[in-house]
């Protein structure tokens, strides 16, 4: 039994992540089910590997305003209640429900250790095997991390975030296995010619065209790249930037920061500079159309699988110098790292690619062969299906 618990409206790496999961299955061994929370654009692609697709419409809290100020104790009291009964609570008694209704032995969150509490409990009350992703580098309460101790297994997409586990005292149930790619599926996704979508945004002829693929959080630091566009327009006043991602329609911070980087856009004069394309379903399309891809997050990365799609693409990628790419990329080799908040970096780094072409394919063909031998699909599922072994021997 998969887990998608994402609640936000968007359809991150997370999503894919657990696709590719699912296809490097035994399944002489195992009978996918897989859960999301929400309704969601690539249901159809699990439910073509023949897999078990339910949606629980899982509540979230609410937040309850009191009418008077000598209310706000009793009001907050009520909340807590209701919050505890409709989150957490019905749900507990539904999932243990699902569990036997579909005969499930195991259960795997695909998202964080700090969630899903309800899972874990409804698992070690039947007597089940309950593992879980870590994709983030997440905070943990002393209640989260005595609760994850209960996990047959944590796994982590990078060691940088196996390490952050370790420094919140969890190391025993703790392993990393990196995300996989499947090389030929991928391509396989191209169906447009570059030309055509370079046409698509008005890019004509040798106009350079950058790309950065990312749902607008803050983190993600689209803001750098657009301050980085404003220091490279004044040489190459013609180029292109396509800001490629989604924002979460229930989150109010991504909404305002969506907005500020709309605003910063206007006033730099980039509108004909940066092109914010919104979701995509046609994400290699325009990766493989780009020049040089950029990933620029201000804080830590936990993986990076736009790094590796980029990578088998073989484009030259920059990317900032901490979390998940800095074990991806081997600096100068197969990519570029930067540190992290440089605008300036970022804008010196594109334009030597920009300058240099013969060195930026030199150092495409290093990233395919990079992703090829350590971030294959079938070495993932070396990875994943010992595990599975190993939890239920």
């Amino acid at each position: 039994m998969f887990v998608e618990q994402n609640q936000d409206g968007t359809v991150g790496g997370s999503y894919y992540s657990l696709l590719y999961l699912i296809r490097s299955l035994d399944k002489s061994k195992y009978d996918p089910v897989v859960m999301f929370y929400e309704n969601n654009d690539i249901i159809q692609k699990f439910v073509d590997e023949n897999c078990r697709v339910v949606i629980y419409d899982k509540p979230v809290g609410r937040t309850l305003n009191p009418m008077h100020p000598a209310l706000g104790i009793p009001v907050q009291i009520t909340q807590r209640a209701y919050n505890f009964v409709t989150v957490s609570l019905t749900p507990l008694v539904n999932f243990i429900y699902f569990i036997i209704k579909h005969n499930i032995d195991l259960v795997h969150l695909n998202n964080s250790a700090s969630m899903g509490w309800e899972w874990l409990l409804a698992s070690k009350l039947l007597g089940k095997k309950c593992i879980t992703h870590e994709r983030g580098f997440m905070k943990f309460s002393r209640v989260a991390i005595q609760r994850s101790r209960y996990f047959d297994k944590i796994i982590c997409i990078s060691d940088a975030v196996r390490k952050s586990l370790h420094m919140n005292g969890l190391k025993e149930n703790v392993v990393t296995i990196y995300n996989g790619i499947d090389l030929n599926e991928f391509t396989g996704r191209i169906k447009k010619n570059a030309e055509s979508v370079r046409n698509e945004f008005g890019v004509y002829g040798a106009t350079p065209l950058i790309g950065m693929v990312g749902n607008f959080r803050e983190w993600k630091g689209q803001r750098i790249v657009v301050e980085s566009l404003a220091i490279i327009k004044s040489k190459y006043p013609e180029i292109v930037c396509l800001l490629v991602g989604d924002v979460a329609t229930t989150n109010a911070a991504d909404i305002k920061y969506f907005q500020e980087i709309k605003k910063e856009i206007h006033a730099r004069r980039l509108d004909k500079n940066v092109i914010i394309t919104g979701y995509r379903g046609d994400v290699p399309d325009l990766m493989n159309a780009c020049d040089i891809i950029l990933h620029s997050s201000v804080e830590p990365e936990p993986f990076g699988r736009v790094v590796i799609e980029a990578m088998l693409l073989k484009k030259p990628v920059i990317a900032t110098r901490h979390g998940g790419p800095e074990e991806i990329i081997d600096d100068g080799v197969s990519g570029y790292l930067i540190p992290p908040g440089n605008a300036d970096s970022l804008a010196e780094k594109v334009d030597f690619l920009l300058q240099h072409t013969e060195t930026g394919k030199g150092i495409g063909e290093n990233a395919f062969r990079r992703v090829a031998e350590k971030f294959s699909m079938e070495e993932f599922s070396i990875g994943i299906n010992r595990l599975y072994e190993n939890v239920f021997h």
